[in-house]
């Protein structure tokens, strides 16, 4: 082999070793920049869905508030209406407790 092919030989090895060191520089390169969107992709999922929660938990504690107020006047309105009922029946309780006493019953 002539001195002249060594040569094209040699460096056509050095080229391609330096196409390939340039190659996995490259891909680490990407696997490092993929890695790190990935990273960022998650992190901002994340934070979406605490904003989500966050947002999901005030729409839940605001509809226990409303629902207990409209529990608490519903409630309040029964025993007005019950307090009312009663009110109209004492007279006659009354008169049916004096009659048992005075008659002994």
């Amino acid at each position: 082999m002539a001195l002249e092919d060594i040569k094209k030989v040699a460096l056509a090895e050095q080229e391609a070793e330096q196409k390939r060191t340039d190659a996995f520089r490259e891909s680490k390169t990407l696997l490092a920049d993929a890695e790190k969107a990935g990273h960022e992709l998650v992190e901002k999922a994340r934070a979406q869905a605490d904003k989500k929660a966050k947002q999901m938990l005030a729409e839940a504690e605001a509809n226990a508030v409303k629902l207990c107020e409209e529990i608490y006047l519903k409630a309040e309105k029964d025993c007005l209406a019950l307090k009312e009922e009663a009110s109209k029946k004492q007279p006659d309780a009354a008169a049916i407790l004096i009659g048992r006493i005075v008659n002994g019953e």
